[in-house]
C-alpha cells in the first residue's frame, strides 16, 4: 500500500498550473486552477511565445513564465516562500502524434473533421470512451450479478439468453419466480409485496407487478446490448429526445401489449426519488433550521429566505463538495480546540452528535463561501507537497475558523439538547414539540429544488442503475463519473473563452444541446443522486439465513425445517448469525457474485487465505494482532507465525459447526450480557450475588469466548470477501481492455478503408491479431540494416542519422518484436481463427472465473505451496476452465470435444498447480498493439505493484535508476 506522502504534488500544480494545451490556428493556453474542477486561462499565446516575448516574464498561477518553447519554463515560490521551478513540456512539440495513429479517426468521430494543431478536442474524447467504458463495465456486471442469484448454471437460463423469448414459453416469469427472493437487493427497481407487509396481493396485482419486473429485465438486456460494442454505446449521449427513444425501440414494439414499456420505468423510478428527496428535507430541515435561525437571530422574512435556500444547496445539491476544502475535516479540527474540546467530546452529546455535525459544517459553509479567507487555503493547499504540509495548513485555519465559530458552538449546544431530544416520556415529548413548533414555507425553496422533469434522460438512467449497485459502489461510480463530465465541460469552456466554437457530430449532440452546458449539468445532477442512491436491502430472512449458513459451511445437506427450529426459533443464535454474517458489509457482496456454498471451499485453501491475511498484515496499524489474540490458543509473537495460526484456524477449524457448538454459550452471552449488574437484580442482593460468584465467573469467561467467536467469525467473512472482491477486480482490468479492443479494432477497419494506400490491408488485416500484426509490419519497413559496403564506423554513424528520423515511427524495439511475433504464431497454433481470443473475451465478459471457482479452487496450489498474486490466482481458474475436456455446443445442445485443444495446458496446470504464464501471453497477443497495456496485462509484477513479485521489480527499477544517477555523477 501506497503511502499518502508518497504521492507527491508536481512543480507545476504547486505553482497553481493546471495544464498547458493547444489549440485551434497553433494557440497554446496555460491554465490555473479555479473554482471546483474550473480551469482560468493565465496565458492565451501562440506555441513559442512570440505574441508575448516582450512582455516576458508573464504571471502565470504562483509563478512566472520565462520561457515558452521547446520547454516551458515557469519560476515562483511554494506555500512556504521557497523558490521553485517547473520546467513543462510543450505540446506543440508533439502536436497531432499519439500512440496508435488513431488521433484523427476519433477527431472524425466526435467533430466530423480532424485537428492536427491541437490537444484540448482529444481529451474531450478519451473522458467520453471512459464513461462508455465505465457504464459497459458495470452493467455487466449488473447481468452477472442476476444471473448468479437465480440459481441455474445452464446457459440457456441466463438473462442473455432468454430475453428475446416470449413471454408465453414461460422462461422469463421462471425466470423472475428463481430471483424472487432476491429482489429486495436491488432497492426500487423491481415491485414486490415485503416480506413484512399484511397486504395479500390480487391476481391483478401479481400481474402488474410481473409485467413491470420483466420489463426491469428487458430494459437492462436493452442496455447491456447498447453498451456491448463501441459503436452502439454512442446511444448514452444522443440529443435529449434520443436516448428514451433508442431504449423504447430496442425491445418494445414486439412486446408493447405484454409488460411497461422501459423508458416509463426509468421515469418513475427518477421522479419517486427526487420527490422523496424532497419530502424528506421538508420535514429533516425544519429543526435544523430552527436552530440556525434562532441561532443566527435572524427574524427577517427574506434572510430567513436566503438562508434556507443556501441550506437546500448545501444539503441537497451539495454544493459544499466544491469549496476547495473538506469541511469536516476543518470542523473535526475545530472541535479539538479549547474551549470546544471537553463540551463537544462530552457523551452527553452523542445522541445529537450527528445534528450538531450538519449545523456546523453548514454554518462554515456559509462563512467561507467565497471568502477572501477561502481563496487563501485553497491557494495554500494546492501548493503544498504532501499531506503532511496539508495537515499544518488546516491545523493553522482551523484556529482561524474557531476564531467566527464560538457564538454559533455556544448557542447551538444548549439548543440542541433543547430541541432534538427525545425524553421516554410522551408527555414531555408533546410538550417540547410544541414549545419549538416551526413553520418552514415551501415557497423559500422554489427557485433551487430539483424538479425531476428538468433532468436529462441520461441522468435518469444512471439513477435507475444506482438501485443495482451497493453505496460504495454507486460512489466510486458516480465519483468518476462526475470526474468526467466536469473535465469535458471545463474542456469546453476552454474552447468557448477562447473564441472558438465547439460542435459534436450528431450521435454525441447531447453535448452541443444548452449552449454547451450539458456536461456541467450532468455532473450536477449526478453529484445529487450520489447522495441519495443508496441500496436498501428487504430481504427474506429465512432465504437469507439459508446462505448465511452455506457460507460459513454447514457441513450438513440444509433444510427449510432445520433453519426454521435451530436458527429463526432461537432468538440468541438466530441474532448472532444475523449481527456477524447477514449485516456484515461482506455479506451481501459474497451473495451476489457466488454462490455461498462456495465460500467455504475458497476459505479450505491454506494458499489463498494465508496469503490474503498477509495483504490485510501490510496494511499501517495491522489487523492481524488484534484477530490472533481471539484465537484459543495465541502464544506466538511473530507476525508471521500469526498469520499461520489463523490460517490454519480459518481453514481447519472454523465452520457452521464451530458455532453451534457454542449455541449454549452464546445464549447465555445474551443472557446476561449485563454481567454481575444482572445478577444484583436478585431478591437476595448481594448475598445472593456473592453465592453465584463462581456462575458470574464462569458466565464471564464464556461471554470472551463468544466475543472472540464473533471477531473470529468477521475475520472469516472478511477475507472470503477480499478474494472474491479482487478476482471481480482483476476481471473488470480485462474487460475493460477488450472494449478498448473493440472500439480500436472498429477504427483501423476504418482507416484501412478510407486510406487508398492500405486497401489491402483490409484483407490481409481482417482478422484477431489484426492491430498487433500491422504494427509489426511497420516497423519492418523502418528499421535499419546495416549496409556491407559501408565500415563499421560508417555504419553506426548512418544508424544515429537514421534514428534521429525515424526512430519516432517505431511502435516497438527489436526485442519485442520478436517477442510478440513468436507469441502470435504460438496462438495461432493453438487456433488459427482467432478463437482463442473470442473465448477469453467471452469468459471474461460473463466472468466466467467465478462461475468455475467451485469446481477448480482446490486444486490451487494443492501443493499448499505460498500464492504470488490475484493475478495468479485469477488465471488458474480461468485456464482450468478453458482447458476442460468438453464444451458445450449451444447450437447443438450437447457436449463437445475442446476445440480449442489446450492438452499442454492442462498438463501444466496438473503437474504444478498455477498457471501458465506463456499461455496467458499467447492468450492476449491480440491486445499487444497496445504494448504498455498488454505488459500490465500479462506480466504478473507489473499487473499488481503490491504482490511480492510487484514489490521486488520495483525495487530493482529503483537499483537501476541509483545506480544510472551513480554513474551519472561520477562522470
Amino acid at each position: 500500500m501506497s503511502n499518502n506522502n508518497d504521492q507527491k504534488k508536481t512543480k507545476a500544480k504547486r505553482l497553481g498550473i493546471k495544464s498547458v494545451l493547444i489549440h485551434g490556428d497553433n494557440r497554446l493556453a496555460i491554465t490555473t486552477f479555479g473554482k471546483g474542477n474550473a480551469a482560468e486561462i493565465a496565458l492565451s499565446t501562440d506555441t513559442k511565445g512570440d505574441e508575448i516575448k516582450d512582455k516576458l516574464p508573464t504571471k502565470v498561477g504562483g509563478g512566472q513564465v520565462h520561457k515558452i518553447a521547446p520547454v516551458i519554463d515557469v519560476k515562483g515560490k511554494d506555500y512556504q516562500g521557497n523558490a521553485l521551478e517547473a520546467l513543462l513540456n510543450n505540446p506543440a512539440e508533439h502536436a497531432g502524434e499519439d500512440y496508435l495513429k488513431l488521433k484523427p479517426l476519433l477527431e472524425k468521430e466526435f467533430f466530423g473533421k480532424e485537428f492536427p494543431n491541437d490537444s484540448i478536442r482529444i481529451q474531450i474524447i478519451h473522458n467520453i470512451l471512459d464513461i462508455q467504458k465505465i457504464l459497459g463495465l458495470y452493467i455487466n456486471d449488473i447481468i452477472y450479478v442476476i444471473d448468479n442469484l437465480q440459481g441455474d448454471d445452464q446457459d440457456e437460463s441466463k438473462l442473455a439468453n432468454i430475453l428475446g423469448e416470449s413471454l408465453s414459453t414461460g422462461k422469463v416469469k421462471d425466470y423472475l419466480k428463481r430471483i424472487n427472493d432476491y429482489l429486495g437487493f436491488f432497492d426500487s427497481a423491481f415491485d414486490f409485496t415485503k416480506k413484512k407487509s399484511e397486504h395479500k396481493t390480487t391476481e391483478a396485482e401479481e400481474s402488474k407487478m410481473q409485467k413491470h419486473n420483466i420489463g426491469v429485465l428487458r430494459l437492462l438486456g436493452a442496455v447491456r446490448l447498447c453498451t456491448a460494442h463501441f459503436k452502439n454505446s454512442t446511444f448514452l449521449f444522443a440529443p435529449l429526445d434520443g436516448l428514451d427513444k433508442t431504449l423504447k425501440d430496442e425491445f418494445s414494439d414486439e412486446y408493447k401489449s405484454e409488460f411497461t414499456t422501459e423508458w416509463a420505468i426509468i421515469e418513475q423510478n427518477y421522479s419517486k426519488k427526487i420527490n422523496n428527496i424532497n419530502n424528506s428535507f421538508l420535514t429533516n430541515a425544519k429543526k435544523n433550521l430552527h436552530i440556525i435561525f434562532d441561532t443566527l437571530k435572524v427574524n427577517d422574512e427574506k434572510l430567513r429566505k436566503d438562508i434556507a435556500k443556501q441550506y437546500y444547496e448545501f444539503s441537497i445539491l451539495k454544493k459544499g463538495k466544491n469549496l476547495g476544502i473538506n469541511v469536516r475535516r476543518l470542523r473535526e479540527l475545530i472541535f479539538e480546540l479549547e474551549p470546544f474540546k471537553e463540551e463537544i467530546k462530552n457523551k452527553k452529546h452523542d445522541s445529537y452528535r450527528q445534528k450538531i455535525n450538519t449545523v456546523i459544517d453548514f454554518l462554515l459553509y456559509r462563512k467561507f463561501y467565497e471568502s477572501a479567507e477561502l481563496n487563501e487555503i485553497v491557494s495554500q493547499l494546492r501548493g503544498t507537497p504532501d499531506d503532511d504540509a496539508k495537515k499544518k495548513i488546516y491545523n493553522f485555519f482551523s484556529r482561524f475558523a474557531a476564531s467566527v465559530v464560538p457564538p454559533f458552538i455556544s448557542n447551538i449546544l444548549p439548543r440542541m439538547m433543547d430541541y432534538v431530544k427525545n425524553d421516554d416520556k410522551t408527555k414531555d415529548r408533546n410538550e417540547n414539540k410544541n414549545k419549538h413548533e416551526f413553520a418552514l414555507n415551501e415557497s423559500w425553496f422554489t427557485e433551487v429544488q430539483i424538479k425531476p422533469e428538468d433532468a436529462t434522460p441520461l441522468t435518469k438512467l444512471f439513477s435507475f442503475l444506482c438501485n443495482f449497485w451497493s453505496g460504495k459502489e454507486i460512489n466510486e461510480i458516480l465519483t468518476a463519473y462526475i470526474h468526467k463530465f466536469e473535465n469535458i465541460q471545463m474542456f469546453i469552456d476552454l474552447i468557448n473563452k477562447e473564441g472558438e466554437e465547439i460542435i459534436f457530430n450528431s450521435q454525441y449532440s447531447l453535448f452541443n444541446e444548452n449552449n454547451n452546458q450539458r456536461a456541467g449539468q450532468i455532473a450536477q445532477e449526478l453529484r445529487i443522486i450520489a447522495s441519495i442512491g443508496k441500496m436498501k436491502d428487504d430481504i427474506n430472512p429465512a432465504k437469507f439465513y439459508e446462505s448465511a449458513v452455506e457460507i460459513l459451511g454447514f457441513s450438513k445437506e440444509m433444510t427449510k425445517d432445520y433453519i426454521k427450529s435451530e436458527i429463526l426459533n432461537n432468538h440468541p443464535f438466530r441474532n448472532f448469525i444475523s449481527n456477524n454474517v447477514i449485516n456484515s458489509r461482506r455479506f451481501i457482496y459474497l451473495v451476489r457474485y457466488i454462490k455461498p456454498r462456495t465460500v467455504r471451499l475458497l476459505m479450505k485453501n491454506r494458499s489463498i487465505v494465508q496469503y490474503v491475511l498477509s495483504r490485510i498484515a501490510d496494511i499501517p496499524d495491522s489487523m492481524i494482532d488484534s484477530y490472533y489474540q481471539n484465537l484459543p490458543v495465541h502464544k506466538e509473537t511473530d507476525k508471521k507465525r500469526k498469520i499461520e495460526a489463523l490460517t490454519k484456524y480459518l481453514v481447519e477449524d472454523f465452520s457452521f459447526d464451530t458455532i453451534l457448538k457454542n449455541k449454549n454459550g452464546i445464549a447465555e452471552n445474551t443472557k446476561n450480557k449485563n454481567g454481575i449488574a444482572e445478577n444484583t437484580k436478585n431478591k437476595n442482593g448481594i448475598a445472593e450475588n456473592t453465592k453465584n460468584k463462581n456462575g458470574i465467573t464462569e458466565n464471564t469467561k464464556n461471554n470472551i469466548e463468544i466475543e472472540h467467536l464473533k471477531a473470529l467469525t468477521g475475520l472469516y467473512m472478511t477475507v472470503a470477501f477480499v478474494a472474491v472482491k479482487n478476482l471481480v477486480k482483476t476481471n473488470a482490468r480485462y474487460y475493460i481492455a477488450f472494449a478498448a479492443f473493440d472500439r480500436d479494432f472498429h477504427l483501423f477497419k476504418e482507416k484501412f478503408k478510407d486510406d487508398t494506400n492500405f486497401k489491402h490491408t483490409i484483407g490481409k488485416y481482417d482478422n484477431r491479431f489484426a492491430i498487433t500484426e500491422y504494427f509489426l509490419d511497420q516497423d519492418d519497413k523502418v528499421r535499419y540494416v546495416p549496409d556491407p559496403n559501408l565500415s563499421d564506423a560508417e555504419n553506426k554513424k548512418a544508424l544515429f542519422k537514421f534514428l534521429d528520423t525515424r526512430a519516432g515511427k517505431w511502435h516497438f524495439t527489436k526485442e519485442w518484436n520478436i517477442k510478440l511475433r513468436g507469441n502470435i504464431d504460438e496462438a495461432k497454433k493453438i487456433h488459427e481463427t482467432g478463437l482463442l481470443l473470442n473465448t477469453v473475451r467471452n469468459d471474461t465478459e460473463h466472468l466466467n472465473v467465478l462461475f468455475a471457482l467451485p469446481q477448480y479452487v482446490s486444486e490451487f496450489h494443492a501443493d499448499n505451496k505460498p500464492m504470488r498474486s490475484y493475478f495468479e490466482l485469477y488465471h488458474f481458474i480461468l485456464q482450468k476452465w478453458m482447458s476442460r475436456q468438453e464444451w458445450f455446443d449451444k447450437k447443438n445442445k450437447k457436449f463437445v470435444p475442446n476445440p480449442l485443444s489446450l492438452g499442454d495446458l492442462s498438463n501444466i496446470l496438473e503437474k504444478f498447480h498455477t498457471p501458465s504464464h506463456d499461455w496467458i501471453k499467447y492468450a492476449y497477443v491480440s491486445l499487444a498493439y497496445n504494448l504498455p497495456r498488454y505488459k500490465n496485462l500479462t506480466i504478473e509484477a507489473l499487473f499488481d505493484e503490491d504482490s511480492e513479485a510487484g514489490k521486488n521489480l520495483i525495487e530493482k527499477w529503483k537499483q537501476k535508476e541509483y545506480e544510472k544517477k551513480k554513474n551519472n555523477e561520477k562522470r
